[in-house]
């Protein structure tokens, strides 16, 4: 569609112009000015522009005063093209000055098909200048900031009246903002992708945020990468310059951004539209948004990757405390990995090598920092197992979702060496670990021979013996597999009472019990119990002793009071949280309980996240936020992320085996980063990461059905048959790359 705003007959210099397309909207007044809006939905509701305005200007660096473009009648607007395909206008004219310009520009700007941002050409000239330069000027409507520089991430919101500014030399490819300017009921996001370098300035404010590209050649900025009070000083190197600029800007209004072109399409449009919406606000609002990782983010003078619980508002919950896995970043990582987004998954890489390297000599990962220093034991004082544990995770998660497996083989040492400080509390007798303290749940006192950890270690090792078999050690697979084997067996020997597991048993044959929900779900959710155990402790978990059975989930039958706490540190006895709730809903799957999945877990959390944007670290009993704890958490929306991923979609990607398994949806398709799956039960279609072979499992399929499965468009092509068993189930080998192009990989019942 375009139009004239003023009258729809004809375009005419008198009038402004649109075009949209129901998913995007750009105006161009006949002044120059340009706004820019969208519809997540497609159908044409734009609202508030997300971009309030897009246009040049020239700032004195030294002066510090500024010339913006104003109602200049050289400006004209040219229809290029207006067709079912494409809309395409020509804006010439664009100046600083209308009288005496410094920098003018032409913009052909273009919206193709059912895309939902809008592509931009810009050529122009600056001329030369010692004081003056030139600048592209995005104003967006949101009010927390989001840079990702090719060297670490920026990120900044202000919910108070200041202003603050950032500039850098490091190219900035991907910008976006997101979440309404103030306290009201819409949202709305913005990005910018560019496909050039300038020194840019980032600026964030209560009312909105702003990008700056520096369109001459500025030197000596001041305070670079450093958040200050004013814009930053400079000398443009005097010389003019003239340029050619694409760039794209996708408006939304939703709180997330489009990068790439992201899509999630069902036999529910609504539904998987709101996943998709929940999906990426739970990965860019809030995980993306914690990421320490540029020049002078963590300490002045120093980069490091790390990663805060919340996003900067200015300053970060758990101030000057990072990389906490325990199993917090094991869940913000998983979110980012599970992105796709190349970007990111190399940002979370240098999170994991961050603590790794730190490794001390009994092979203990720091449980966090303190601004760039290690600390070895919990804020309380307890020593736990969950972040030797759940580091090594998240370092094969990157692997099974970057399919950097050269960097696997280098670092596999070092999680071994990890291994160790783990294998320390193997007690040969129990076939157990007997621990410190807690897996993830730092001020409850659990001790010994524990539930938690000792169900959280079989997954642990049985991914472990997954990496071994990827890099060809027979022997280490093995002598892993053998470990998780045996200590399944002795957590059900010694933990399982009837109906649940125990908290912990002592050497000297004492034991504590808590009906904790985090260690049951656990050995429900990865198999520590037979079906028959499961079964029982499902029903505990949701009998009349659930005093919470609509929290997102709660963290144990009976309360553990001042007594039973470190440091009596009550704080986390009675409350909801994220990570248990993932484990919930991974053992709502095992055991196929989609009306739970649905009512209790995602549906809620999703429609929270998607109201809210950000949320609290912790819920209440009734399923609510608990608003007394740390605000703009990272830990809620990551588990949504993830549930939606791994659960609802079922993907689950691994280092020797693909698995598909939808809870739910029967029909989608899905493509998000480097993820691309069309699922169906007569047809699945699908290109993963990893390689250069895997065991593909899809589930769900039509039972009992023959199916043509293989691999094409690379030069690994083949096809054969397989039989579906009783559930709908196949399993098959296939090259996923010929070393260049990934595969293909399909299963099409004949």
């Amino acid at each position: 569609m375009l139009r004239c705003v003023t009258m729809l007959a004809a375009v005419s210099a008198a009038c402004s112009v649109v075009i949209g397309n129901g998913f995007v909207s750009v105006l161009v007044q006949n002044n120059g000015s340009v706004t820019i809006a969208g519809d997540y939905m497609g159908q044409g509701a734009y609202g508030t522009a997300s971009v309030r305005g897009l246009y040049i200007e020239s700032r004195d660096l030294k002066a510090g005063t500024r010339k913006s473009m104003v109602d200049c009648p050289a400006v004209s607007v040219t229809v290029l093209r207006n067709d079912t395909t494409m809309q395409q206008i020509g804006v010439q004219g664009l100046a600083d000055d209308c009288t005496n310009p410094f920098v003018t520009e032409a913009w052909v700007i273009t919206i193709a098909g059912n895309d939902r941002f809008a592509t931009f050409t810009a050529t122009g000239q600056v001329k030369a200048s010692t004081s003056l330069s030139g600048m592209r000027v995005f104003d967006l409507n949101a009010q927390s900031i989001y840079a990702l520089y090719e060297t670490g991430v920026v990120q900044m919101k202000l919910p108070i009246p200041m202003e603050l500014y950032f500039s850098s030399y490091d190219p900035l490819y991907r910008y976006y903002a997101l979440g309404a300017t103030s306290q009201e009921v819409d949202r709305r996001s913005a990005t910018v992708e560019r496909n050039y370098t300038t020194s840019t300035v980032i600026s964030a404010a209560q009312n909105g945020t702003q990008l700056s590209e520096l369109l001459s050649n500025a030197t000596n900025l001041t305070n670079l990468d450093t958040w200050v009070g004013s814009f930053p000083g400079g000398e443009p190197s005097g010389a003019a310059v003239s340029y050619s600029h694409d760039f794209r800007v996708a408006p939304n209004n939703y709180d997330f951004p489009f990068l790439g072109a992201p899509s999630l399409t069902s036999d529910d449009a609504q539904e998987a539209a709101l996943d998709l919406a929940a999906l990426l606000t739970g990965i860019y609002a809030s995980p993306v948004g914690n990421l320490c990782t540029h020049q002078n983010e963590v300490q002045p003078g120093v980069q490091v990757g790390q990663i805060a619980t919340t996003i900067h508002t200015p300053s970060c919950g758990y101030s000057n405390m990072y990389n906490f896995f325990d199993p917090d970043n094991y869940l913000s990582t998983a979110a980012m990995l599970w992105s796709g987004d190349s970007f990111v998954q190399e940002q979370v890489r240098l999170v994991v090598e961050r603590s790794g390297g730190l490794l001390n000599g009994a092979g203990q990962l720091p449980h966090h920092f303190v601004g760039i220093n290690p600390d070895y034991v919990a804020i309380s004082g307890a020593t736990q197992t969950g972040p030797n544990l759940f580091w090594a995770l998240t370092a094969l998660n990157y692997v099974k979702y970057s399919g950097n497996t050269s960097w696997l083989t280098s670092y596999m040492p070092l999680l071994r060496k990890g291994d160790g400080f783990l294998m320390s509390f193997y007690d040969t007798e129990y076939k157990m670990l007997n621990v410190p303290g807690s897996l993830m749940i730092d001020t409850f006192i659990r001790t010994e021979f524990t539930a938690d950890t000792n169900s959280m270690i079989v997954t642990y090792w049985r991914e472990m013996a997954m990496a071994e078999l990827s890099l060809n050690n027979q022997s280490g697979y093995q002598s892993f597999m053998a470990l998780a084997e045996a200590t399944t067996e002795a957590v059900r020997t010694h933990l399982f009472k009837e109906d649940h597991l125990i908290t912990q048993l002592n050497r000297n044959g004492t034991t504590r019990d808590f009906v904790d929900y985090d260690a049951n779900f656990i050995a429900c959710s990865n198999g520590v119990l037979n079906e028959t155990e499961r079964v029982a402790t499902m029903a505990r978990l949701d009998g009349p002793n659930d005093k919470c059975p609509f929290s997102h989930t709660w963290v144990s039958e009976v309360y553990y009071d001042a007594t039973n706490c470190v440091g009596s540190n009550t704080g986390d006895s009675a409350t909801a949280m994220g990570r248990i709730a993932w484990f919930d809903a991974l053992s709502r799957h095992r055991q196929n309980d989609l009306a739970h999945f649905n009512d209790v877990l995602i549906g809620p959390l999703r429609d929270e996240l998607l109201e809210t944007t950000w949320m609290y670290e912790r819920s209440n009993c009734n399923g609510t936020e608990n608003i007394q704890r740390t605000p703009f958490y990272f830990e809620y929306p990551s588990v949504v992320a993830m549930m939606l991923h791994y659960i609802r979609y079922g993907i689950r990607l691994g280092l020797v085996e693909h698995v598909i398994s939808p809870f739910g949806p029967s029909s989608f398709k899905y493509s998000v980063g480097n993820v691309h799956l069309n699922y169906s039960m007569p047809e699945v279609r699908m290109r993963l990461p990893g390689g250069p072979t895997r065991t593909f499992t899809i589930e769900k399929l039509t039972p009992n059905a023959t199916y043509t499965f293989g691999a094409t468009e690379c030069d690994k092509a083949f096809t054969n048959q397989t039989l579906a068993n009783g559930v709908g189930r196949i399993s098959f080998v296939s090259p996923t790359t010929d070393g260049t192009n990934q595969c293909t990989v399909f299963a099409k019942a004949m």
